[in-house]
């Protein structure tokens, strides 16, 4: 009798944790990556707003982007050679987040909706 209540109450578990999974992907944290190699690839990063934002920056080659720079929020990450740098923020409302390397040559921008 032991183990049919160990897989019934396995299966039950499972059965919430499946419900909980597909509720946190609506709410959760956004996720994306840009590759920089002599740029940001891609350059455009489309989400929702007031939900959080994780984007990572996976640096091939930085060439002159030594750091990224998020002047509207007053936020910016060195950017290395060979590692992923993440940053995470909300997006508070709708709008055009835009973001560049030190010098504003090289661009991309998060669009919230």
């Amino acid at each position: 009798m032991k183990p049919t209540l160990t897989i019934l109450a396995a299966i039950a578990l499972l059965a919430g944790a499946s419900a909980q999974q597909s509720k946190t992907p609506s709410k959760g944290v956004q996720k994306a990556t840009i590759v920089v190699d002599n740029g940001f690839k891609p350059d455009t990063i489309n989400v929702k707003a007031g939900r959080p934002v994780q984007i990572t920056f996976d640096t091939k080659h930085k060439a002159c982007i030594s750091s990224v720079v998020f002047a509207g929020m007053n936020l910016k990450k060195p950017l290395t050679d060979g590692k992923k740098t993440v940053v995470t923020f909300t997006p508070k409302k709708a709008g055009t987040y835009a973001f560049a390397c030190p010098m504003k040559m090289m661009k991309g921008k998060v669009v919230a909706k």
